[in-house]
Parts: structure tokens; C-alpha cells; sequence
């Protein structure tokens, strides 16, 4: 992965913190060309495709590239708003809603949205953020729980910038999380007439059956002992 050079720094300045908030990307516009961009930069990450680079790339590049580009950007087209694309839409969204509510309680915080792939590029909102005067910045990918083809690409691209900040690795278990996702499943068994267990389709991991992702079954443990809380 190719390196930024190390902005500069003003020495002697007030601290400011900011928040980098992630999501996966999005292409510029729903054409062929603009898929075709995203798509070889999203399906060229190792994190995404595992499959060895010498077997891989020519796959990519011969096939997948020339076929698919025009069949995803008819998708793209069907779900593309006036604003824009909807995930960065409302990625940008949040981050102002974070802004806003940071600033009401007296945390005047820098907040900006980045996509892995496609723009806004990590590197180039980090550069921004220290631009503007950050001295201190948390990069925050928006998946709850830690995967190597989300997150772990996520720190990737932070990591290849000279100055790594802050990144909050898995947010799956705080308490902010689990409440929401057991008040979620709480009003979706409220809709069923045979009780709490028709929450969850019966391919979802559940306590009792064995899950390979530990970390998946961590999650589900205390989810359920919300849940128990507050009487579901």
C-alpha cells in the first residue's frame, strides 16, 4: 500500500480532537466507468479476496471487470437518490448529527465521514482533519463487530497514514450497542404470536448452538441477557 507523506505540525497549539467516522464505500455515480473504478480497488484488497494475488488479479482484471461493472451500476442507478449514494449520504449525515450533539454538551469536536473505498479516501479526510487543526484523532469504522475484510482494512488504510491515529477496533459488546439491539429483537418478538425465540430466523447463530466466532457468540450472550432485563 502506497505511503502519505507526513503532514505538517504546529507546535504550541490548543489540542483539538476529531472523529473520522468509516464505512465501506461507494462509487462516484452509478455508471459502468464509476463501478468499474470502485469495484477494482474494492475487490483488489487482500483483506476482501484471499484468493492468491497471481490467480486473482488476472481473474479481476479479465473477467470480472468487463462483466460486471454494467450489471452493478444498473443497481447502483435503481437505488441512487438525488442527493446522491445513499450510504454516503447518510454516512455524512451522521457526522454531522455527531457534530451537533458533541457541540451541544460542550465538546466542540471535528467530525468527518470517509469511505474505504471510493471518495472521500481515508488518507484524504485524515489529511483534512489535521489540516483544519486536529491534533488528536479517533477513527471510528462503522461495523459493531471486528472483521479482517471491514475493519482490518479500515486500520490498512489508517495505518499507511504517517501519523496513525486512534481506532476503536469492535464496539459490538458496549453497553450503547446491546442495549439498542435488545430493544430492537424486544419490539420484533412483541409482533409475533409465539413468543420471543421467532425474533431471530433460525439460521442465526443462537447461545445454544456452538458458533465458531467466538466473538460472535459473545455478542449473542450478552444481547441475550439484555434482553432478560428487560423482561423478554
Amino acid at each position: 500500500m502506497k505511503h502519505a507523506p507526513e503532514p505538517g505540525h504546529r507546535h504550541g497549539g490548543a489540542e483539538r480532537c476529531a472523529i473520522l467516522l468509516v464505512n465501506l464505500g461507494t462509487p462516484d455515480e452509478p455508471s459502468a466507468p464509476a463501478l468499474r473504478r470502485y469495484l477494482a480497488e474494492f475487490l483488489s484488497d487482500p483483506r476482501v479476496v484471499e484468493i492468491p494475488r497471481a490467480v486473482w488479479l488476472p481473474i479481476l482484471h479479465g473477467i470480472v471487470l468487463r462483466v460486471r461493472p454494467a450489471k452493478s451500476a444498473a443497481k447502483y442507478a435503481s437505488i441512487w437518490t438525488a442527493e446522491g449514494s445513499p450510504l454516503k449520504v447518510w454516512t455524512e449525515k451522521q457526522a454531522k448529527l455527531l457534530t451537533g450533539y458533541l457541540g451541544e454538551r460542550g465538546h466542540p469536536v471535528l467530525v468527518r465521514a470517509a469511505m474505504r473505498y471510493g471518495q472521500p479516501s481515508v488518507a484524504t479526510q485524515l489529511d483534512a482533519l489535521k489540516a483544519d487543526g486536529a491534533t488528536r484523532i479517533l477513527v471510528l469504522p462503522l461495523y459493531p463487530q471486528y472483521a479482517a475484510a471491514t475493519t482490518a482494512s479500515v486500520f490498512d488504510a489508517v495505518y499507511a497514514w504517517p501519523l496513525a491515529p486512534g481506532a476503536c477496533r469492535s464496539c459490538a459488546s458496549s453497553t450503547t450497542t446491546t442495549t439498542t439491539r435488545a430493544t430492537s429483537l424486544r419490539s420484533v418478538a412483541a409482533s409475533k404470536t409465539t413468543g420471543c425465540a421467532t425474533a431471530a430466523p433460525s439460521g442465526w447463530c443462537s447461545a445454544s448452538t456452538a458458533c465458531p466466532n467466538e466473538r460472535c457468540a459473545s455478542v449473542i450472550r450478552i444481547t441475550a441477557s439484555a434482553r432478560r432485563q428487560r423482561g423478554c
